[in-house]
């Protein structure tokens, strides 16, 4: 059976260094991040669960950093799922 680490809230180039250093030896099978879309400003965690747009740009990092943790941490044999609970309210807001 594969674990599931929840990494929610943590940067993108973050996720990625705790894949190689901790996740992929450890032998977990995914991590789970936030959600990667362009959300409301705030410092508080439940801006990002109130997108703006489609574009790949959070304060956890932009669409290059977002790759570059996914093909990282699918090296060290872990896989991302990305938190989508907010695909709801961007699909009421924008139909």
């Amino acid at each position: 059976m594969l674990s599931v680490a929840v990494r929610i809230e943590w940067p993108w180039d973050s996720v990625a260094a705790e894949c190689t250093s901790f996740l992929g030896p450890a032998g977990y099978g995914f991590v789970q991040v936030s959600p990667a879309t362009e959300h409301i400003q705030g410092d508080q965690w439940f801006t990002d669960y109130q997108p703006v747009s489609y574009n790949v740009s959070s304060k956890r990092g932009n669409r290059t950093q977002f790759s570059k943790m996914v093909s990282t941490c699918a090296s060290a044999g872990v896989g991302i799922i990305v938190d989508g609970t907010q695909i709801f309210a961007l699909l009421l807001r924008y139909p």
